[in-house]
């Protein structure tokens, strides 16, 4: 487990207000499952997975019911962006979370239309940590329930693209932001590409490694494609595609999609080995990659991975026992967009309306801390929100506050000393400039200040400097 705090805490909530505001852009509303949840929820939607199998925080009450932490708040066994896995499929978390929400509160049946729900939260899993592998970590998704149109599928893509593009993904230098994307098809479909892979494995076993020919004993073929054995990975490199098992209905819905991805501005590349292992995968399937340009797929050096994937899963509510309804989603590794954020560097975007008030004695007597108190509420009281107003309450020289402040990289200073104290006055100071003013604060005990000098004086600063 780790602590969060300062720079990387305040990033973490940035990400999550970006994700917030476009999810109410696109009319999800967000819901919050709990953290403990049955453990059976997991294991029958993904008994196979390797987060279920090897890393759930699982325990028993002391009434004996067997629980544990949220898996992965992706629905899916998301590799969460720190090394693509050729193949990777998504197992089923917090996506089972919101159908078993949905179903148990009867809010699906409910809703006059879909419903389209969005999460945020920490998840947790039961691994060695390493770097960018957290056993407490957070990620964001969304889930769209009752809507099998193509529609739905370029919406909620759309939707994707739209959240990495303002959280800056599409932004860092030397790498590409890419959608791969593919289609399982149908029932029917996916039954013809089973058996066509099936057919192709068995006749490949004695190379296979003996997971991958346990996987096929037990009929999961798709599995296989997961498998991160190299000598798995030489014969999955030759296996069928699912594009080549695609009905004349199924491959039309594909074109369908594809088209609507062109008209809503979302770049793609079709990639054929991109599958689901889960049963009630259908349809479309997708990732977000960010890697060198034309190398998104090679594990070279600066190669990120998947950032954020999805999919369509008409089959997931009715294992749960919620009746028939489509469904269709995605969810992404916030650590990781965090994490590729601040390696862009740059000043943190609250500087650009952050305030700090500065006491000019070492020492400062009640008379001096009295002042700045007015000089603070008045400006917290009447700034337009977004702006920060602090304090800076430790003692030190007015060179040493100065250069702190500087380091900080705020752009506004107000200087409150024995000066000022008697002309009942504040100095603000465009850090970048360096020009000054004294501004007069009128009564002391008004607050109503709207229009004032002062609040004039701070937001002409702060724009002189970003400006």
């Amino acid at each position: 487990m780790r602590d969060l705090s300062g720079p990387t805490w305040r990033r973490m909530l940035d990400t999550r207000d970006i994700f917030q505001s476009v999810a109410a852009l696109h009319g999800f509303e967000p819901w919050e499952t709990p953290v403990l949840e049955e453990q059976d929820l997991f294991r029958h939607v993904g008994e196979e997975s390797d987060i279920v199998t090897k890393e759930m925080f699982s325990f028993a009450t002391k009434g004996g019911q067997q629980v544990c932490l949220r898996p992965e708040g992706t629905a899916r066994e998301l590799p969460c962006a720190w090394a693509f896995r050729p193949g990777r499929w998504l197992s089923c978390r917090e996506d089972a979370a919101i159908a078993r929400a949905a179903v148990s509160s009867g809010a699906l049946a409910r809703t006059a239309g879909p419903l389209r729900a969005s999460y945020f939260g920490p998840m947790f899993r039961y691994e060695r940590p390493q770097r960018g592998r957290f056993r407490q970590f957070y990620q964001c998704g969304v889930e769209q329930l009752g809507d099998a149109s193509v529609l739905a599928d370029a919406d909620v893509i759309g939707m994707a693209h739209r959240f990495l593009q303002r959280c800056g993904v599409d932004l860092i230098p030397g790498m590409d932001l890419v959608m791969l994307v593919n289609s399982l098809g149908g029932a029917e479909s996916r039954r013809r590409y089973e058996e066509q892979l099936a057919s192709y494995l068995c006749g490949h076993r004695a190379s296979l490694s003996s997971e991958s020919q346990g996987r096929l004993d037990r009929g999961s073929v798709l599995r296989v494609l997961d498998s991160k054995h190299p000598q798995d990975q030489e014969v999955v490199a030759s296996a069928p595609s699912a594009v080549d098992s695609l009905t004349v209905e199924c491959a039309s819905r594909q074109s369908a999609l594809e088209r609507m991805l062109g008209l809503v501005g979302v770049p793609f590349v079709l990639d054929h080995r991109l599958v689901r292992g889960l049963d009630y995968y259908n349809h479309v399937v997708f990732e977000f990659v960010l890697g060198r340009p034309g190398a998104w797929r090679e594990q070279v050096e600066g190669h990120v991975g998947t950032v954020l994937a999805g999919g369509r899963y008409d089959g997931l509510v009715g294992s749960l026992g919620g009746g028939d309804a489509p469904a269709v989603g995605w969810a992404a590794g916030v650590d990781r967009i965090v994490a590729l954020t601040e390696d862009q560097g740059g000043a943190d975007p609250r500087l650009e309306n952050a305030v700090e008030i500065v006491p000019l004695t070492s020492e400062s007597p009640a008379w001096v801390d009295e002042h700045v108190a007015v000089v603070a509420r008045r400006l917290r009281s009447r700034l337009p929100p977004g702006h920060s107003v602090t304090v800076q309450t430790t003692p030190r020289s007015a060179k040493k506050q100065v250069g702190a402040a500087a380091k900080r990289g705020v752009p506004c200073v107000l200087f409150v000393g024995l000066d000022e104290v008697g002309a009942n006055s504040v100095t603000v100071r465009c850090m970048g400039s360096r020009r000054e003013w004294l501004v007069p604060l009128g009564a002391r005990d008004s607050v109503a200040v709207e229009g004032s000098e002062l609040v004039g004086r701070v937001v002409r600063a702060l724009s002189s400097e970003y400006t």
